[in-house]
């Protein structure tokens, strides 16, 4: 593209920028979409020369030179700053008492404030020094500019500057460029694909699925997240029965989270959210930018199909609505006329499995990447299965909105479905309808809860059980209903007289004794009574029709 030297060229906003602007638009002066996190560093860090890695790092990715412009339609577009200065403001915690507490507060803080989307940078970085030996480095940005790929290659760039200034190497200030992209999407967004891709999704959505979550806590706008180790060998089965069925372990991953979302909602789809990281080459591999958009993929499948099955299933699918992933979410919504139903998405819970390679070595330093919420998810469930092929652990990541969840809800969830994919990997041939619910703790209580079964020497019936029970605790309550209660002498005694009128009546033993069962203490003397006289009973539902109570006392 062609651009004069006097003023930056100007750039439409990609797909998965326009779905992100629309909705920011939607919320307001809100940090709903600010990413990042901190790099944390086992050793020591020169602040200046950040700095200046900070500095080289700008100048390095046009992405992080965006400059968003509204034109006189209120229509968006995108600049990029020929230089952009971007401040990394050092904090000194090292003499607080709590220098950790302090350096959280300030990073949750940080995450807090939303972005100006026009003038100011759209990223920014800050230094936290907790103690001599160790710093660390605040980096955060809206997601306008990058995603969550994005910024792992970003913190390895910047590992790559900063070791290159403390060797005294020069620095390689060439990268891929956004811009490729733009023109990509854009020839993208006018091609025979693009209305291809839009029939296919449409198609899907001609009935939208039924919301899987309500708000059940007072509505809140805020999220929290829960965040707990998930076992690698547990990953390494999933690894190999992925293998075995040519699929991947986000395939299994997925299965045991069919298994668990249509078992708990009672139903045989689940629709879903999947982040795609739409990065088509190794080029966009390795460019700084939002490249990312999510899928909205809806699955169904019988309650018959065994966990083996559905992985393939699953995988089959995916594979078929991958073809047309690059549609737009933020399209799709508006056609279907979300809005006016009322609704954010498609899906309540999205789903994704990344796996991070990248090895920051800041010169002789490691540092590892920790993400932090901005606590505005609007999704009521984000999971994240996050593993680092480097450090050799893996995380259960899951973001929650308090109008949805608590903590001790995710918890239980997180518990559940590992249990679910356990079982799974276990016993690929279990079918969905046989997969236990229940916690190993919760099965032991209820076997222990139904352990009460006593031997009996004497059989006795029903009405002898209860008379032996009035012998032994004449005054304990044996039945209460609104206001009345009856003890086991009064509940005995009714019976008896009742039992004598019917035997009197003529009833024999094994006549039938029909009985109009209304709820209360009179039907409970009566059933007893009827038992008494060696009959038995029919119940009849005072709430029927005459003439089907006249028909059943005949019949």
């Amino acid at each position: 593209m062609q651009h004069s030297s006097s003023l930056p060229a100007r750039f439409p906003l990609t797909g998965p920028q326009q779905d992100i602007w629309l909705d920011q638009l939607r919320v307001g002066d809100s940090p709903l979409y600010n990413i990042g996190g901190y790099l944390d560093f086992a050793g020591t860090v020169e602040p200046e020369r950040m700095r200046r890695a900070v500095a080289l790092l700008v100048a390095r990715h046009d992405a992080l030179r965006t400059q968003l412009h509204t034109d006189a339609n209120g229509l968006p577009g995108q600049t990029y700053a020929p230089e952009l200065r971007v401040e990394m403001a050092l904090h000194d915690f090292s003499a607080l008492p709590d220098p950790s507490a302090a350096t959280q507060a300030l990073m949750q803080a940080q995450m807090a404030r939303p972005y100006a989307l026009s003038g100011e940078p759209l990223c920014r970085f800050f230094l936290v020094k907790l103690d001599h030996d160790h710093y660390r480095l605040g980096t955060q940005a809206h997601h306008l500019i990058l995603d969550g790929w994005g910024f792992g290659q970003m913190l390895q760039s910047l590992a790559q500057l900063y070791s290159a200034l403390e060797q005294g190497r020069d620095t390689e200030l060439l990268a891929p460029s956004y811009i490729d992209f733009i023109d990509t999407d854009q020839r993208y967004l006018q091609s025979a694909r693009y209305a291809r891709d839009r029939d296919y999704w449409l198609g899907k959505y001609q009935v939208l699925p039924e919301p899987l979550l309500t708000p059940r806590h007072n509505a809140k706008t805020s999220s929290n997240t829960w965040v707990q180790g998930f076992p690698v060998p547990l990953q390494s089965r999933m690894e190999q029965v992925a293998n075995h069925y040519q699929a991947s372990a986000f395939h299994v991953l997925l299965a045991a989270m069919y298994v668990y979302f249509t078992r708990t909602s009672q139903r045989q789809e689940w629709a879903v959210g999947l982040p795609i990281l739409n990065r088509s080459n190794a080029r966009f591999r390795a460019t700084v930018g939002l490249f990312t958009q999510v899928s909205a993929v809806r699955f169904a499948f019988s309650e018959g199909v065994s966990f083996g099955a559905l992985v393939r299933g699953i995988r089959d699918q995916l594979k078929q609505d991958f073809r047309h992933q690059r549609f737009p979410l933020s399209e799709m919504n508006r056609e279907l006329g979300l809005r006016r139903t009322d609704r954010g998405q498609l899906f309540d819970v999205s789903v994704s499995f990344e796996q991070d390679d990248h090895d920051l070595r800041f010169g002789q330093v490691q540092a590892r990447a920790i993400k932090v919420s901005n606590q505005h998810e609007a999704l009521p469930l984000a999971i994240h299965l996050r593993s680092h092929r480097y450090q050799d652990n893996a995380w259960l990541h899951c973001v929650y909105n308090e109008a949805y969840f608590q903590a001790g809800d995710v918890q239980a969830l997180a518990q559940r479905f590992i249990g679910l994919l356990e079982q799974g990997l276990e016993d690929t041939a279990l079918p969905i309808a046989e997969f236990s619910m229940l916690l190993p703790q919760e099965q032991a209580r209820l076997q222990h809860w139904n352990a009460t079964a006593q031997p009996n020497a004497t059989p006795q019936t029903l009405h002898q059980r209860i008379e032996a029970q009035a012998a032994r605790t004449p005054h304990a309550i044996a039945a209460v209903y609104q206001d009345r209660a009856l003890s086991y002498t009064q509940l005995n005694r009714q019976a008896n007289t009742l039992a004598h009128q019917l035997v009197a009546l003529g009833v024999q033993p094994d006549d039938r004794v029909a009985i109009l069962a209304r709820r209360g203490l009179d039907t409970l003397a009566g059933l007893l009574a009827i038992l008494k006289s060696g009959a038995c009973y029919v119940p009849l539902d005072p709430a029927h029709p005459a003439e089907r109570l006249e028909y059943l006392l005949h019949d």
